[in-house]
């Protein structure tokens, strides 16, 4: 945004340049954490893990499921919200023959509606409702939206519960139990391999490995982008004082978590450190020499906090050829005197 200029308008919206520079910090405040996709940089799959890690803390943690509540909508007939006429609009612009548009027009203008007005007081949009944290070191999330699809949490108390009968009174009746969120299952039983069996055989008929590439995906994500909600989410319940690296399973771990860990093994794989000022990265577990695949050196030591930066000489950034000689093997010493 700050490389275009002032008077350029990056897309079909027609606002310039000029105007999200000046309006940029109210703009990242009405696109919140909460909207996933259609933002660039993030991705629905960021709310599909998030609401799984939710649904997991009101399953196996008591004060999550004695304080919290979960509430799945879906709109129906989403297309319904769209201005006819915008529509008829649109399909011209887009050089549709007038014989088509008018027949999707007809099947558009001859639906029936039945408007009930229920005189709910739409607590949620006043921001009466709470969000739910999995913990104090969690950020809140009060919903997660997408197209039509949206999950709520919030607190589990008689006043609020009465608030959401009330809007949602049929909902219920029509939807049922056990629901999905975006096709996937909002939580996940004893038996994982039956909840992603038909995800599992649909994708092995098109893309092979891709569960190994997503995992990894998902996980390079959280590694780039830890100001996400989805990063600070798991930071907050699994890695308070670590990094994303450096993380473990940890205590009770949702099958997602599990699952980018899986994906965080293969990812560091391929993972290679810039080495910098050598302070923070470690001679035995980090893959800081120069070659391809990235790799950890061959000849491991007995001190496990050395650092690179003990490689060198004092004061200056200069590789000490007798601890290279010491430590490493030929090879690696070789790769070493090349940064």
């Amino acid at each position: 945004m700050l490389l275009i200029g002032p008077d350029k308008a990056p897309g079909h919206d027609g606002f310039s340049g000029v105007f999200y520079r000046h309006f940029w910090d109210d703009i990242g405040v009405i696109i919140s954490d909460n909207q996933a996709d259609f933002v660039p940089g993030r991705q629905i799959t960021d709310n599909v893990m998030i609401a799984h890690e939710l649904m997991h803390g009101l399953k196996s943690k008591r004060d999550c499921a004695e304080n919290y509540m979960a509430i799945k909508t879906d709109i129906s007939k989403a297309y319904d919200r769209v201005e006819w006429n915008f529509l008829e609009e649109v399909m011209k612009k887009m050089g549709l023959s007038e014989t088509w548009t008018q027949w999707i027009m007809a099947c558009v203008r001859s639906v029936t509606f039945s408007i009930i007005i229920n005189g709910s007081d739409y607590a949620e949009a006043r921001r009466e409702f709470q969000g739910m944290t999995l913990s104090q070191h969690c950020p809140s999330v009060s919903h997660l939206l997408f197209a039509d699809d949206s999950l709520f949490f919030c607190k589990a108390t008689t006043q609020d519960s009465m608030r959401m009968a009330q809007i949602l009174k049929d909902y219920e009746e029509l939807s049922g139990g056990g629901g999905k969120y975006l096709g996937l299952p909002e939580q996940f039983g004893q038996s994982k391999t039956e909840a992603f069996q038909s995800i599992v055989d649909g994708v092995k008929k098109t893309v092979g490995g891709w569960y190994n590439q997503f995992l990894t995906a998902a996980a390079w994500r959280l590694l780039i982008n830890p100001s996400s909600l989805l990063a600070r989410l798991y930071k907050g319940r699994y890695h308070r004082s670590s990094t994303f690296l450096e993380s473990v399973g940890g205590r009770n771990p949702s099958y997602g978590w599990k699952s980018i860990q899986a994906g965080k093994s293969l990812l560091k794989k391929g993972l290679q450190v810039r080495l910098g000022d050598g302070e923070d990265t470690s001679v035995w577990d980090d893959n800081w020499l120069p070659v391809l695949p990235p790799r950890v050196v061959q000849q491991q030591g007995y001190r496990r906090e050395m650092k690179v930066k003990d490689l060198w000489k004092p004061v200056i950034r200069e590789w000490d050829e007798d601890k290279l000689a010491a430590l490493l093997d030929v090879e690696d010493a070789r790769h070493a005197k090349t940064i």
